[in-house]
């Protein structure tokens, strides 16, 4: 594990050197449990999923871990996930259409 942790630090802080004011979004897709933990160890709260289900399964299991946790949905949305990335995520990048639009606009209501 110690090679994810300074793979990481290695590369946050050559983020940062670019630009104080990036934020870095650790993506997870197809990660094992334990090396995310890794990364939650060193204070890291942003990370990225593409898949709803699998994003749910992960972080249900580090629910207590998580903390102040940012997670962020990049890639393409189907609509009938849309109610689980609603309550699952911080953050939606991608919108895609206007029937997704619609359906996070009525959530909101809600």
């Amino acid at each position: 594990m110690s090679n994810i942790k300074s793979n990481f630090l290695a590369i946050k802080k050559e983020i940062y050197n670019y630009n104080k004011h990036s934020n870095l979004i650790v993506v997870t897709k197809g990660q094992d449990i334990n090396k995310i933990k890794s990364i939650l160890e060193l204070g890291h709260r942003d990370f990225g999923e593409n898949r709803v289900q699998e994003a749910h399964k992960k972080w249900k299991e580090l629910a207590g871990l998580q903390g102040s946790i940012n997670l962020h949905l990049i890639g393409r949305l189907q609509s009938n996930k849309a109610k689980d990335a609603f309550e699952l995520f911080n953050f939606i990048h991608t919108l895609d259409s206007e029937k997704l639009a619609k359906i996070f606009s009525d959530l909101e209501l809600n």
